[in-house]
This record gives C-alpha cells, structure tokens and sequence, in this order.
C-alpha cells in the first residue's frame, strides 16, 4: 500500500510512514455504521470462561511440633 508523508511528497512503501485522512462524512453513514459494528459485537459469541487452576495444596501437617 502506498503511504504519502504529506500532500507534497510522493507516495512511499515506508511502514513505518503513518497518514491521517480526513473526509466530511455524513453523520447518518456514522450512525448506520456504529449500530452496525454494535450488532456484530452482541451477535458475537461468548467466550467461555477461564478454568480457574486450583491452589497448590500446603503440605499436612504431622502431629508434632518444636
């Protein structure tokens, strides 16, 4: 993908070049495309939880003592 630094400068394959492009957009393709992506992440589904891993166990102890 070609990267431009600027709108001067010629196009560059350099990754580690980062542009911003701003454009006016209507708020209402806005709006479609976040209830969107909102559906798409509820529709997701869960994942299950983590088993949870026991606690080592403390040694028994014997009936003696110091």
């Amino acid at each position: 993908m070609h990267r431009t630094d600027s709108g001067r400068n010629m196009p560059t394959l350099d990754p580690d070049v980062v542009t911003r492009q701003f454009i006016n957009v209507p708020a209402a393709y806005v709006t479609g495309a976040l209830e969107d992506r909102v559906r798409s992440l509820a529709a997701r589904r869960t994942a299950t939880p983590p088993v949870a891993i026991p606690s080592p166990q403390a040694p028994p102890r014997h009936g003696r003592t110091r």
